[in-house]
């Protein structure tokens, strides 16, 4: 943490050990990081684990849902899915972040998160520089007071000019994301940075992203030898001298695979932004276009048939040598809550007064198949058959508006004018949604009423 901290780039510039003039890495990308059992803690029947969908500054929202849940810091693992701030009020992100910085809460880093981290390193390059600061503050003030000149108007536009031509192309002087990057803190800062892209929790065979992950390079046919799925997971240094690994090392290696050996899941934009596929195999934001990459993911994990399918008389064509695995994710709340049997998106719409909904899982329901195996239809549910406790209808699906890819700094406009809320016509359902979660165990839905101001 400390290498990636605001402070320490800057003190380390002001004692010469770098070259202040030289752009720094204002990504500063973690891609992976993986979470133990222990860290998790679901190994205990009384621990639980609660994933939250996209938060937007919606603070209050969430300590409603966490109340809702009874939630115990010292019993509960918090993961949140990205996009902790923007669209919701300032004082929102501000205070989201003070409490999920100061729990030091497990997530992952979201589209809208990313250009904060990068403007908060752009302004500590540019005042570490001789006469930096007072530049900034000037064009600041004159921009809050609309005081710039067509001369300077021209300058930011075209990024001419000494200081102008620092400005990275492509991002957005004085937009939302430069303001909340401003009003936030080190501790912040240091907070957002250190989340990566992936989670990656082994031992339920789960991922945790903002946008999303492909379960192979679609630029290739799916059985191709390169693909991970499509063949055994190759031996690791770890295993180099053993004469084989055992299934659950066999999931793990061909579940790291996936993340390095699928170019997709290695680009951080894709990661944190991806909705759909086209039929050429380019990754896109736009919902209505291409394919959803869930419906890949699934379509693909559901023909894993274990690492002896090659070896196996009667094996299906179409069977793949893999063990399924599952993805929790956010971003797309054109399409609301969308639960399938292998990924669960849970960001259904809370920036825009819809809900906020947690998925909870449990030591002790991860371990009922029995439950699980009766709740499966076709090995997949959709959010159309959900109801979620507080909600008072049905969960729905969301006609899916036109995103604006332009450099990733757009509001991403998933409002729909056809959104009917149902609250006064539905029925309140007795229980949360369950649903079937992992190989053999369940997962609960919760929801709470999200009030924007």
């Amino acid at each position: 943490m400390e290498e990636a901290s605001v402070g320490g780039w800057v003190e380390r510039e002001r004692e010469g050990q770098g070259d202040v003039e030289r752009a720094p890495d204002f990504n500063r990308y973690i891609h992976t990081r993986t979470l133990s059992e222990q860290d998790i803690g679901l190994g205990d029947p009384d621990r639980r684990v609660i994933l939250v969908g996209d938060l937007h500054g919606m603070n209050e929202s969430l300590h409603d849902l966490l109340t809702s849940l009874s939630y115990n810091p010292s019993a509960d693992t918090l993961i949140h899915v990205g996009d902790l701030v923007q669209k919701g009020p300032m004082s929102g992100s501000v205070a989201l972040l003070d409490f999920l910085a100061s729990k030091r809460i497990y997530g992952v880093r979201g589209n809208h998160d990313q250009p904060v981290v990068q403007w908060r390193l752009w302004f500590n390059w540019i005042e570490a520089q001789k006469g930096g600061k007072e530049w900034l503050r000037d064009i600041e003030r004159k921009h809050r007071r609309g005081e710039l000149n067509a001369e300077e108007k021209r300058a930011m536009k075209k990024r001419k000019g000494k200081w102008w031509s620092k400005v990275p192309k492509g991002w957005k002087m004085f937009g939302v994301h430069y303001r909340i990057a401003r009003e936030i803190s080190d501790e912040h800062y240091d907070y957002l940075v250190s989340l990566p892209l992936v989670l990656h929790i082994p031992s339920q065979h789960m991922y945790v992203v903002h946008g999303g992950l492909l379960p192979y390079n679609p630029k290739r046919p799916m059985d191709h030898p390169k693909q991970p799925l499509a063949h055994l997971p190759s031996l690791t240094s770890r295993h180099v001298g053993s004469v084989n690994m055992d299934e659950e090392e066999m999931r793990v290696a061909q579940e790291v695979e996936l993340l390095t050996k699928v170019p997709q899941n290695t680009d951080p934009w894709v990661v944190m932004n991806v909705r759909s596929v086209t039929d050429s195999g380019k990754i896109t934001r736009k919902s209505k276009k291409g394919t959803p990459w869930t419906k890949l993911w699934n379509k693909t994990v559901k023909k894993c048939a274990g690492f002896d399918v090659t070896a196996r008389k009667g094996k299906k064509r179409d069977e793949l040598p893999c063990m399924p695995s599952t993805v929790v994710y956010g971003h797309t709340a054109s399409r609301g809550l969308d639960v399938h049997r292998w990924s669960v998106g849970l960001d259904s719409g809370c920036a825009h007064g819809r809900r906020l909904t947690a998925l909870v899982l449990s030591g002790a329901e991860l371990a009922s198949s029995l439950q699980a195996s009766s709740l499966a239809v076709d090995g997949n549910l959709t959010s159309d058959a959900l109801a979620v406790q507080g909600d008072d209808y049905p969960i729905q699906h969301l006609e899916d508006d036109e995103d604006d890819e332009q450099d990733n700094r757009d509001e991403d406009d998933d409002d729909d004018p056809d959104w009917d809320d149902e609250e006064e016509n539905g029925k309140k359902p007795k229980d949360a949604t369950k649903i079937p979660f992992g190989d053999d165990g369940i997962g609960r839905l919760y929801s709470v009423k999200c009030h924007t101001k």
